[in-house]
């Protein structure tokens, strides 16, 4: 693609994305149709979906909207390889509406600790070490400080 058609796209999807905003009907159609594309394909396919690129690309939305595509043995195989559920509690679980939720809940918290750890990281690496002197007096100045 040159870059008038990028141009064009972005403005597609910009269009798409403020319409769906306001129409839920319209959000739910849209999403299929991105299904349907293959576009998610891109972030990975069946259990190699990678959660925290989706949702560094899309947010929360898209990849809900994504893991809804998926089987229940690839949503459990996903928070299996990311250990979204370290106690198990979701390995009855059958509905692929619970298991994705889960998996969101998790990509989301760890990407909020990813998130407020580089930003420590970085006030680390701003914020300049000052050490304070006390001043240093004059013989026979004491008594002006």
């Amino acid at each position: 693609m040159d870059d008038n058609e990028m141009i064009y796209a972005k403005g597609v999807l910009i269009r798409l994305a403020q319409a769906a905003r306001d129409d839920e009907i319209l959000a739910a159609r849209i999403r299929a149709l991105v299904a349907q594309t293959g576009f998610y394909d891109i972030f990975g396919a069946g259990p190699a979906t990678d959660p925290l690129a989706i949702l560094k690309a899309g947010g929360a939305p898209m990849l809900r909207a994504r893991l809804a595509t998926l089987s229940v043995a690839d949503l459990k195989q996903i928070i299996a390889d990311g250990g979204f559920d370290p106690e198990k509690t979701a390995a009855r679980w059958r509905s692929t509406t619970k298991l994705a939720g889960l998996i969101v809940s998790g990509a989301v918290a760890r990407w909020e600790e990813i998130d407020r750890e580089r930003a420590e990281r970085e006030q680390e690496v701003l914020a300049p070490v000052v050490t304070v002197q006390p001043p240093k007096s004059l013989p026979g100045t004491e008594w002006m400080l």
